[in-house]
């Protein structure tokens, strides 16, 4: 089974000071038929347990994402709640981001998904357009998941990341690092390195959208970095 490559990403995740090797936010991305999926998830707490929270987290979007015909982020959110019960629980976010730009994303709890894209009138001045999160922790207090939708357009960047990522980084040190022409991989290592504070875990996914390809296809399954 193949797809259409148009979009380049790159998930990064380490531990806070003192706690490696165990980390507690865990990131994964995946080609499905149907686009390019993406979660990160942040379990509370620190250390060896937090670990085993995020672990079982992907193990069980793992199992779900290749298995299933079509992406239902709202099952996914439903399966995680189960299986995370009795936990400390967690926070996260996922989607999935189609060929024609469409993104359908879940958003539960502290962590971050932003989308940036160039104002209209003038192309210097980077715009961030962050995701509402529902308020809540998988596995033990959970709303309703809802599926919220944004519109990406070629040459447009989206960057998810917990709380280990400083909040306070302004749309200029965003700017610096995504209009000069880095990879995926580049971007996510500098988040690391210039805006984790090694307070917490941190994790990041950067995701570049540069359209169809036509001619260019990749198989099916996990591409992360």
């Amino acid at each position: 089974m193949q797809t259409e490559e148009f979009a380049d990403i790159t998930c990064q995740s380490q531990p806070m000071l003192g706690q490696a090797p165990h980390c507690g936010d865990g990131v994964w991305s995946y080609q499905h038929a149907e686009g390019l999926f993406g979660l990160l998830c942040d379990g509370s707490g620190h250390g060896i347990e937090a670990e085993r929270i995020q672990q079982q987290a992907l193990a069980v979007t793992k199992k779900l994402l290749k298995t299933a015909d079509k992406v239902d982020l709202i099952a996914l959110f439903v399966a995680l709640h189960a299986q995370l019960r009795n936990s400390r629980g967690m926070v996260a976010v996922a989607f999935l981001l189609r060929a024609d730009g469409r993104l359908d994303f879940v958003h539960i709890g502290d962590v971050s998904l932003c989308h940036f894209h160039s104002n209209a009138t003038h192309q210097s001045r980077f715009q961030v357009a962050r995701s509402n999160e529902q308020q809540g922790i998988i596995g033990y207090h959970m709303p309703t998941p809802s599926v919220q939708h944004w519109q990406c357009q070629p040459g447009q960047w989206l960057v998810a990341h917990s709380d280990g990522i400083r909040r306070s980084t302004s749309s200029d040190q965003w700017r610096s690092l995504l209009q000069h022409g880095l990879s995926t991989s580049t971007i996510a290592l500098h988040t690391m390195r210039q805006l984790a504070d090694g307070r917490d875990d941190a994790s990041s996914i950067v995701v570049h959208y540069w359209g169809k390809r036509p001619l260019a296809t990749w198989p099916a399954g996990e591409v992360t970095k």
